[in-house]
This record gives C-alpha cells, structure tokens and sequence, in this order.
C-alpha cells in the first residue's frame, strides 16, 4: 500500500479545483463539507490509503469498511471517524453514494484550546470511529449545521464558535 501524506493544499485542489487564501493564515485552518458536494455524483472508491498532514472529523452515513495502520472497522450503521495526521487510514462505503458531512483542521487551528494531540479520540491504540445510530446521528448533525451557517457568515469571531463546536465533539466522544 502507498503511504504518502496528502496536504491540505492537494486536498483542496484535487478534490475541489480550489485553494481558499485563509489556508495560509496564521490562525491555522478550517472548514466543514457536506459529504455529498465532496464526493459528487460519482464518487471514487476506496479512497486511497494515506496520512493526511490535517485532522478530519467525519459523520458519515451507512455501513463502512474503515483500515486504519493497525485496525479493521466493519462500521455496521453510521460512524464517527476521526482522523488524524500520525495515523495513515482509508475507508470505502457499502453505499455508493454516501452522505454525512465532516470538517478538516489544522492543529494551530485548535491553539489556545488545549492541545489536540492529547484528545483521547486521537491518541495511539484509541478508537477513532465510533459506531453511531440513526438517533445518534440526527444529533451529532446539529453542531455540523450550526458550523454550515457559521463558516459562511461575516461573523468575525466565526471560527472562534467552530473551534467551540470542535470543543463540545471532543467532550462527547470522552463519554
């Protein structure tokens, strides 16, 4: 298996054709997708097994074969995945067309807010998927719709009220 680390910029303009300027910011970056605007009519898959140089927190719908460097995750319903730059993974849907939403950041994003590397979802022998019902996810897709209608207000301290929602994610993976 190749195992290279996608960047951010590759990211964004292999599966977007765009490079937003705020990516070079000091503040770090962030931004929150739906998965069908990424994946578009038809996606491919599997995604290809890497590292990613960005953490990615990702509601996807439906069941799911996630590979991690040490794991295999039969994602029977709908899952939570987190993933983070030490940990190469991949991840192909039972369905063709999956939905859910995710966000992608950067850890200067999350500074000043502790320290993300420390988060128990991202720690060495962790869990980074949690298996999620339908319940489950009508509630986890809040925080994503209040981060929709933030990244794309005026807002000035926007990203300060998406670093809180990463926050509040952080503290219910911990239950």
């Amino acid at each position: 298996m190749k195992n290279e680390n996608e960047s951010l910029e590759t990211f964004y303009r292999e599966k977007l054709g765009i490079l937003p300027s705020e990516i070079f910011k000091k503040t770090g970056h962030f931004n929150v997708f739906s998965m069908q605007d990424y994946t578009g009519p038809a996606p491919a898959f599997p995604m290809p097994y890497s590292r990613k140089d960005y953490y990615k927190v990702a509601l996807i719908r439906g069941p799911h074969i996630v590979e991690y460097a040490d794991h295999t995750y039969y994602v029977k319903q709908n899952m939570l995945m987190f993933a983070n730059p030490q940990i190469p993974y991949n991840w192909t849907p039972e369905n063709i067309q999956p939905t859910g939403a995710f966000c992608v950041f950067t850890e200067d994003f999350m500074k000043g807010y502790g320290n993300i590397k420390n988060y128990p979802l991202y720690q060495p022998g962790g869990t980074p998927i949690l298996d999620l019902t339908d319940e489950d996810v009508e509630q986890i897709m809040i925080p994503y719709n209040k981060m929709f209608t933030e990244i794309e207000s005026d807002y000035s301290y926007k990203y300060d009220l998406l670093r809180n929602h990463l926050q509040s994610d952080k503290a219910e993976g911990d239950i």
